[in-house]
């Protein structure tokens, strides 16, 4: 029943045909709309940040120690109420040794692409963005990687004076450094569909917080997207060959998160986010995530603030798609925690951070085994071009 239900959402909000066509045609009114608006602002507005920092991954038969240099650009342009753009790239190179045969997508130099989005339509009214859009605005960090992906998105948010209650529907292409391409390989592309609510509400100047549900459906899925997920976690099935496999299930279900910031006293100001996910295609004690984080923010002094954030997470088996989920949590069948701190200057216009995660498998598959990742940087805040 519940699985009918997923599929009847889907069936009805989010189709691929029907959905390319409502982003199109809201784009062209909207368009149209913002040519009668006079311009609020015509210039450009740019900032960047430069990070220097060690990563180190370790697991059973190997280990990765690296050096890495980062440059981040954000961009901005508004046109009109209704005409908006913006970017976030990072361009990071990477030096160091490698032992064993674990990647983890690491490559001497590469380009990450968080935002680069249209935005056709007022954001607190209805909304159209095209373009590469990052699925953390809208998603489970643990559902999708967070780079941006190419697709479209149609908002119709509707503001009162305490709380903005939302609804959307979304399309997207998901590409993944980790899916390794079967060679020769001709098929289809992969397609992931997604609508539901969100709603933001401000309780006092102490307490705010925001929730959100939904439904997702992966299409389209070719063999090279399900050989690596069954690599990354996901349960298998035989292939056309004995070098490939694919997957046993579906992936079609839905998730819900929320968000409470609050402040605890003066100095001293928490976050707990939660999530849970849950495949409707998978069996029980396989198809369900779930994700929990407490953050707190103390001011040490005025221009020194201090953050500590502990999360623990557990992603059965078949939760998640593995290929395009998060690799920071290292693929499904995946139970594990992460432990970060940051200080952040404002008088030098520093940041330094330092996070470890470990994860392990909760049913003994290979090649997965237990993975620990430690991370360590300093960086500058964004300063405007």
């Amino acid at each position: 029943m519940k699985t009918y239900i997923v599929r009847l959402i889907l069936k009805h909000m989010i189709p691929a045909s029907v959905m390319m066509v409502i982003i199109a045609v809201a784009s062209v009114s909207l368009a149209a709309e913002s040519q009668s608006t006079a311009d609020v602002n015509t210039a450009w507005s740019s900032s960047w940040k430069l990070g220097l920092g060690t990563e180190s991954w370790q697991s059973e038969n190997s280990r990765t120690d690296l050096v890495a240099f980062s440059g981040l650009l954000k961009t901005d342009k508004v046109w009109n109420d209704f005409l908006d753009f913006t970017s976030e790239v990072m361009l990071k190179t990477r030096s160091g040794q490698r032992e064993g045969t674990n990647e983890n997508g690491v490559t001497p130099q590469s380009l990450y692409i968080f935002e680069a989005s249209l935005g056709i339509g007022k954001a607190k009214a209805l909304q159209a963005r095209l373009g590469a859009l990052n699925p953390h605005a809208i998603h489970s960090p643990i559902l999708l990687e967070g780079l941006a992906i190419p697709g479209g998105r149609l908002t119709q948010a509707f503001p009162s004076e305490h709380q903005t209650f939302s609804i959307y529907t979304e399309a997207y292409a998901p590409q993944s450094h980790q899916v390794r391409a079967a060679g020769g390989e001709k098929g289809s592309f992969p397609a992931f569909f997604a609508g539901g609510v969100n709603q933001k509400y401000k309780w006092s100047n102490r307490f705010d917080s925001s929730w959100r549900a939904g439904a997702f459906q992966f299409q389209g899925l070719n063999t090279s997207v399900q050989n690596t997920s069954t690599l990354l976690g996901n349960t298998s099935t035989p292939g056309p060959t004995n070098d490939l496999a694919l997957l046993k299930y579906d992936y079609v279900g839905f998730e819900v998160g929320q968000t409470h910031n609050f402040l605890i006293a003066p100095k001293f100001l928490g976050t707990i986010s939660a999530d849970f996910i849950k495949n409707q295609e998978a069996p029980e004690g396989q198809n369900s995530a779930y994700r929990g984080e407490f953050d707190l923010t103390s001011v040490v002094m005025p221009k020194y603030h201090l953050v500590t954030e502990v999360e623990a997470f557990r992603i059965e088996p078949d939760a998640v798609l593995a290929a395009f989920s998060n690799s920071d949590y290292f693929g499904a069948n995946r139970n594990g925690y992460r432990i970060g701190i940051s200080l952040l200057m404002k008088k030098e216009k520093l940041k330094v951070t330092g996070s470890m995660i470990e994860s392990q498998t909760i049913v003994e598959r290979p090649p997965q085994v237990k993975e620990q990742f430690y991370f360590l940087k300093m960086s500058t805040t964004y300063e405007k071009l």
